[in-house]
Formats: structure tokens, sequence, C-alpha cells
């Protein structure tokens, strides 16, 4: 889970959507947020942390319905 620059992520989906990755940090303010084209299968993206301070950060996953998924990341 930590990292010093970069997250990389996978997500299954089940249709061919759009999907923003989110990332906030612990007072609730949104720092990154990427909109990101899924393809029906596995989807691998990465997200670039550089100039984001070290500290524990949020990261949202959400189809534009609901939120699909929730974690939090260390960023060294």
């Amino acid at each position: 889970n930590p990292t010093s620059s970069d997250l990389n992520i996978n997500i299954e989906s089940t249709v061919a959507t759009q999907a923003a990755i989110a990332i906030y940090d612990m007072n609730g303010r949104l720092v990154k947020n990427i909109v990101y084209s899924l393809q029906k299968g596995s989807n691998t993206t990465s997200v670039d942390l550089t100039g984001i301070p070290a500290g524990t950060y949020s990261v949202k996953i959400a189809d534009g319905k609901s939120v699909n998924y929730v974690t939090n990341v260390t960023k060294l």
C-alpha cells in the first residue's frame, strides 16, 4: 500500500464505462481527480502522486452511479 510516486490501480468492469478516481486528504479535501475510460473486463491504470505531500489519503472509485470502491493509501 505505501507508495512514493505512482499508485497502480486494477479495476474489473462488467461493461465499458467511465470511472472517476478521486483522491482525498484526511480532511476531506480533493487533491486529485482523474476520469478514466474503462473497457469491459480487466483495466489497469497508474496515478501519479508526485507533488502530493506525504501522508494518508482516501481513494474513491466511482462509475457515476455509485461509489464502487474506497481504500486508504499512504504516500511516502
